[in-house]
């Protein structure tokens, strides 16, 4: 089974109908089961180099670029925020086996890995607009909590922050 990557237009074998990846669901288990929020320590990258090649990273985030998820009962959030820190997580674990170093050295990664996730994979509805509106401010703190402010500590002047996109894009009122 072959594929059309979207961003390159080129042809590519698609990573789970590989006949050397008859056991892609196990593996992709343990990636899963890897936490890459603290950092990647020696033990988990030599797990990782095992569960996954470089070519198999890259189309893998390939694929999450193209995934899409909606939480029809959006509530206070709570799964949109869960799944956030989750695709976060395998973003920099592929990253990382595709790069061959962790991604999160560069101080403005996981700032704009999380916001191009809101913007462009999570979508949620509900009936009550409060529960869109809790949705919209749990997913902007957990941005904004990664947001690099620049501050000086000798002088403690922070750099201004610009809110230059709303999440009301993101998230959608059910009518």
């Amino acid at each position: 089974m072959r594929s059309l990557n979207s961003k390159s237009g080129k042809d590519q074998r698609l990573v789970t109908s590989s006949p050397t990846n008859h056991d892609w669901p196990a593996r992709l288990e343990k990636l899963f089961a890897l936490d890459a929020a603290d950092g990647i320590d020696d033990a988990e990258r030599t797990q990782l180099n095992e569960l996954l090649t470089p070519d198999e990273a890259r189309t893998l985030l390939d694929r999450l670029d193209d995934f899409r998820a909606c939480d029809p009962a959006v509530g206070s959030g709570a799964f949109l925020v869960g799944l956030l820190h989750e695709l976060v997580n395998l973003h920099r674990l592929c990253e990382t086996r595709s790069r061959g170093k962790d991604p999160a050295a560069d101080i403005e990664w996981l700032y704009e890995t999380k916001k191009r996730v809101i913007e462009n994979i999570l979508y949620g509805v509900d009936l009550q607009q409060r529960a869109v509106e809790i949705c919209k401010l749990r997913l902007w703190i957990s941005l904004m909590v990664d947001y690099p402010l620049e501050v000086d500590p000798d002088t403690c002047t922070p750099r201004l922050i610009s809110a230059e996109h709303t999440f009301s894009t993101m998230l959608m009122l059910a009518v």
